[in-house]
């Protein structure tokens, strides 16, 4: 396996949801700012072992699948087998959000790890990701999804 999702972001997004304004160690990282204030992402770890998530009903698995759907093309596929495109309406609607900005929407990402740098290049090429690539220590770099974009 040459690329593979290691780590999903998401703010803001449906079920998934943070209140806190500053980084909890205390480390300003840029891709948590909005409105210059620290808004912390929920990281989920992701593994290219496994192969299922499992959990109580309505604790978000089928959120989690959407926003990596919808990070690598667009739009998720709803339990009724239709598109659902990224939208504003995936807001979050207990993040205290909506009264500060009318146009917000929710922001998704997903973390990459790669073996080979020419299967990096390749996979961001194919998946149109483009300039909103950020590259990250290591062999890793992020992906983050803002208003639409």
């Amino acid at each position: 396996m040459a690329v593979w999702a290691s780590r999903a972001y998401l703010r803001w997004y449906k079920s998934f949801n943070t209140a806190t304004t500053e980084s909890l160690d205390n480390s300003p990282r840029p891709w948590d700012t909005f409105d210059d204030e620290q808004h912390r992402f929920v990281e989920v770890p992701l593994s290219p072992r496994v192969c299922t998530i499992v959990g109580a009903n309505e604790t978000g698995k089928s959120h989690l699948l959407g926003a990596i759907e919808k990070v690598l093309s667009g739009v998720a596929t709803t339990a009724k087998g239709e598109a659902a495109p990224y939208s504003s309406h995936d807001i979050c609607r207990y993040s205290g959000m909506l009264t500060v900005a009318q146009d917000l929407w929710p922001e998704l990402g997903l973390e990459f790890t790669y073996d080979d740098r020419t299967e990096r290049d390749s996979s961001v090429s194919a998946l149109g990701f483009g300039n909103k690539v950020a590259g990250l220590p290591g062999n890793s770099f992020r992906v983050i999804v803002r208003g639409g974009s």
